[in-house]
């Protein structure tokens, strides 16, 4: 890039953080770490350009924020109960990007498509993963747990709806269609299957919501609020009471899962796709 480009980008990264935090998608230290991860991905990949990776993962919070207003006023009780929901904070943004900022840096030491797969895939997986929880929960029947097979209450992790896997796949899609776009736009030879990218990355957006709910239901941690006599996420309960670890590991939160998650599932993915192409 040139230095003019160079500067449209960055006023464009710029104004786009100032955006989300006006409309309350981030909050301060979700701003810093959207810069921070913009950054990164439009000035280390090589190959395509570091401006796709950018937009593939911009579109991937757009559309998250957007899911996340949906019909908020039916999710209030589990977003105060569960750590889901609402403006995206530093950890979150982190969190969502880690595998894409592994890809990223790993498209500076090497310009094979395998890496700009994967780094499809782990926004796919986050994408299907986050579209699942923010829609699922809107589901008119209450969640089954992918570990017992019970109903369970709207929000614990581990509860599957089949709104909510729809929604994943449907997130996944979604990721493979636009990244194919802007690979298209960048007008630079992609020697991949384009059409199986979509079909990859539509099944990466299933397995990691389904992922998540798997680490969920087995790892992490799950308080109880003696005062309330609720279950939730947080460790201190809305109503300012401290709660009890119920299960899990302590600082497997849901910021943790989505990262392991995504991580897990573009790996898979990967080796999948290695194997079918090669």
């Amino acid at each position: 890039m040139n230095l003019f480009e160079v500067l449209g980008w960055l006023v464009f990264l710029l104004f786009i953080a100032v955006y989300a935090f006006k409309k309350e998608m981030l909050d301060e230290g979700g701003v810093m770490g959207a810069i921070f991860v913009g950054l990164v991905l439009l000035f280390v990949p090589r190959d395509p350009p570091g401006w796709v990776w950018l937009l593939v993962l911009l579109f991937f919070f757009v559309m998250g924020s957007f899911a996340s207003k949906f019909k908020r006023e039916l999710k209030v009780k589990v977003e105060e109960d569960f750590a889901k929901g609402g403006a995206r904070n530093l950890m979150q943004v982190i969190a969502n990007s880690a595998g894409g900022l592994v890809f990223a840096v790993l498209g500076f030491f090497s310009a094979s498509p395998v890496v700009f797969v994967g780094f499809v895939l782990s926004v796919s997986a986050m994408s299907g993963d986050t579209l699942s929880s923010e829609i699922g929960v809107l589901s008119k029947s209450n969640p089954v747990s992918i570990k017992t097979f019970k109903r369970v209450e709207r929000g614990v992790s581990g509860g599957v709806t089949l709104l909510g896997l729809a929604a994943g796949l449907a997130g996944g899609f979604l990721i493979g269609v636009f990244s194919v776009l802007f690979v298209l736009a960048s007008n630079q030879s992609f020697q991949v299957s384009l059409t199986l990218l979509v079909v990859f990355a539509s099944f990466a957006g299933l397995l990691g919501s389904v992922m998540d709910s798997v680490l969920g239901v087995f790892f992490q941690a799950l308080y109880y609020c003696p005062k309330c006599r609720v279950l939730t996420e947080r460790k201190t309960h809305k109503c300012g009471s401290e709660t009890k670890l119920l299960k899990g590991v302590r600082w497997m939160d849901n910021d943790i899962v989505n990262m392991f998650s995504s991580l897990i599932t573009s790996v898979v993915g990967i080796i999948v796709f290695y194997l079918i192409v090669k």
